[in-house]
């Protein structure tokens, strides 16, 4: 409803007149990210009317601010998930550096996977996997038993709840015991 009024236009615009003013930014790109969330259409409207380098410069010129390095991340991602043609203009817009130092900034955390998430979107090379943490040597070993040992499953087949079990399985395949 907002991009179908013209709303993207008019913070787009005000992103362009107050470029140094840096809550309205941050809150210029929440709301833009926040459009573009599952709405490939909107995705699309805001890249048309001139979002994406707002979105970029307003990135990349705040990134100091904590609440920006959120924002920003969260709103390249919801741009690309599920708009692939987006990708180029965003990494050409010069957006994975800001991203990387994001996800340096913070070695685990919401803003860590936030822009794990943007870079892992634009097809940047991300570390998605968890190093080893466990010890090597018998951690991992299961326990096979005796071979010659006693052998349970035979003791259960003898039970009458099993017999009965076999018994209606032989006849619904018409076998008769």
């Amino acid at each position: 409803a907002i991009v179908s009024a013209g709303g993207h236009v008019a913070i787009i615009q005000a992103m362009l007149l107050h470029p140094n003013h840096a809550a309205m930014q941050t809150d210029a790109v929440s709301a833009l990210g926040n459009m573009a969330l599952r709405m490939p259409d909107n995705c699309v409207a805001i890249a048309a009317a001139g979002g994406l380098p707002a979105v970029a410069h307003a990135f990349t010129q705040h990134l100091v601010h904590k609440r920006m390095q959120a924002k920003g991340c969260l709103a390249i991602r919801n741009f690309v998930a599920r708009n692939e043609e987006l990708r180029e203009p965003l990494l050409e817009l010069g957006v994975e550096q800001p991203l990387r130092l994001v996800l340096n900034n913070y070695s685990e955390g919401y803003e860590h996977n936030l822009a794990k998430a943007a870079l892992r979107e634009l097809h940047c090379s991300v570390q998605l996997q968890e190093g080893f943490k466990g010890e090597l040597g018998n951690a991992f070993k299961l326990e096979q038993g005796d071979m010659n040992g006693e052998n349970h499953w035979d003791k259960f087949l003898e039970t009458p709840g099993a017999q009965e079990a076999m018994k209606a399985e032989m006849a619904s395949l018409g076998i008769k015991m």
